[in-house]
């Protein structure tokens, strides 16, 4: 059989508490017919989620995740020849959207919210309850 190349160079580009991004360079090649984007949740063997995109596609960002959850995240070249092997990453959704505070105990707020936060590229709103 014919051996389909897979992405060497998949990356993960950005995070929040329901979306992860993703980046690679599309294959040089004309039988490539698209790449098959497939999400798990870690452990478990059901995919929550799959997409096609077309051969030139580079950049993808998938939406309505879960917060605080490590996703497996694979992109699969598909041909006329079949699929390739995935490249997979793993890559964990950010625990926290937005901070409702009550402002006569803000620095203890603050203090847990940030070390909750050390990995995430974090939107915050401050609501004056």
């Amino acid at each position: 059989g014919v051996k389909v190349p897979k992405l060497t160079d998949l990356t993960f580009e950005g995070v929040t508490d329901t979306t992860i991004s993703l980046r690679w360079s599309p294959l040089d090649t004309t039988v490539v017919r698209g790449y098959k984007i497939t999400v798990v949740a870690a452990g478990e063997s059901i995919p929550i989620f799959e997409d096609m995109v077309t051969p030139t596609t580079g950049q993808y960002t998938v939406y309505g995740l879960e917060p605080g959850i490590d996703y497996d995240i694979s992109v699969t070249t598909v041909t006329e020849h079949g699929e390739s092997e995935p490249t997979t990453f793993t890559q964990q959704t950010c625990k926290i959207s937005c901070l409702c505070i009550d402002f006569s105990d803000f620095s203890a707020y603050l203090t847990d919210f940030l070390s909750k936060s050390s990995v995430c590229y974090i939107n915050y709103n401050f609501y004056h309850l």
